[in-house]
């Protein structure tokens, strides 16, 4: 069997140093259409198109280079607690509640101190605070997790002929 012919050469290859290297600067932020003119002095004369699908590339390949892999680490109210005590010889009781709800149960058992209970959990005040007002024991809705986005967007302030008059 012969052996496999070598790739062509690519009319990027003479420039794909510098749009590794602007896609590094940017944080992966840059567009193909700003780099022409980087990639025109550097010497490529081949087609916008051609110059869109590698820096597609490069930025694909920087993006995994860049990932970092973090462990999971829950926070009181992502994910259930499972507890179980042994009542009496062959009673044994099982409790399954969100973490944050046994949280609260700690800071009303230990003299409802907002400063020991952070201290405790590791958690900010601020945090604390927020589950407090959260917390109603005779409606189970309370433990429902909250949406973190706003309920109130920002609208844009400028007319649709303002947008398109802007050069980009």
């Amino acid at each position: 069997m012969p052996p496999p012919e070598p790739h062509p050469s690519r009319n990027t290859d003479a420039v794909v140093s510098v749009i590794w290297e602007r896609v590094r600067r940017t944080d992966g932020r840059i567009s193909a259409k700003r780099l022409m003119p980087a990639a025109r002095a550097a010497g490529y004369k081949g087609s916008a198109r051609n110059l869109r699908r590698v820096v597609a590339k490069v930025k694909a390949e920087w993006r995994q280079k860049r990932r970092i892999f973090r462990p999971w680490v829950p926070s009181p109210g992502q994910h259930l607690m499972a507890d179980w005590t042994k009542i009496a010889v062959g009673l044994h009781m099982f409790c399954a509640v969100l973490a944050w709800f046994r949280i609260l149960d700690w800071h009303f058992a230990h003299d409802a101190n907002f400063s020991r209970t952070c201290r405790h959990v590791d958690i900010a005040r601020s945090t604390l605070y927020r589950w407090l007002r959260r917390n109603d024991r005779h409606h189970l809705e309370s433990l429902a997790t909250h949406p973190s986005r706003p309920r109130r967007r920002r609208r844009p302030s400028w007319s649709p002929g303002q947008a398109e008059a802007v050069p980009g």
